[in-house]
């Protein structure tokens, strides 16, 4: 079997956890580059996810309802449209304080459905072990 190697570049080792200088893999049709390689050990640069406040959230809704057009202030915020029309059905006609009281509510939901989840486990177990003593 034929084995092709890639050294990894000097800025991006510098950055790993631990030392990997060359990487072998079998070859194939089409052979990545060497930053695939690192994509599929789970070691290679993830694209970051843009992270924008709520209150930013609010703000751009807002900016859309005045009649702000929708490709402005999606340039605004760095944004795409879709992402902005998103935004728009989840929080129009909110203000930033209605939307923090949102979020609070989404979590304590969240730790009672696994509350239940963990409670309608327990029974279900609970069950089966007075069945198999009967």
């Amino acid at each position: 079997m034929l084995y092709c190697c890639f050294s990894i570049p000097k800025n991006h080792f510098m950055s790993m956890q631990f030392p990997i200088v060359l990487v072998a893999f079998p070859i194939c049709r089409t052979v990545p580059s060497w930053t695939k390689l690192l994509t599929l050990f789970g070691i290679g640069n993830k694209m970051k996810k843009k992270v924008h406040s709520e209150s930013e959230k609010v703000k751009a809704v807002h900016q859309l309802e005045s009649g702000v057009d929708a490709a402005v202030v999606a340039r605004d915020y760095n944004i795409s449209r879709a992402t902005l029309y998103n935004w728009k059905s989840k929080y129009s006609g909110m203000e930033i304080s209605q939307v923090k009281r949102l979020k609070e509510l989404e979590d304590e939901n969240r730790t009672l459905k696994q509350m239940y989840a963990d409670l309608a486990l327990d029974n279900k177990i609970l069950k089966e072990v007075i069945e198999k003593k009967l």
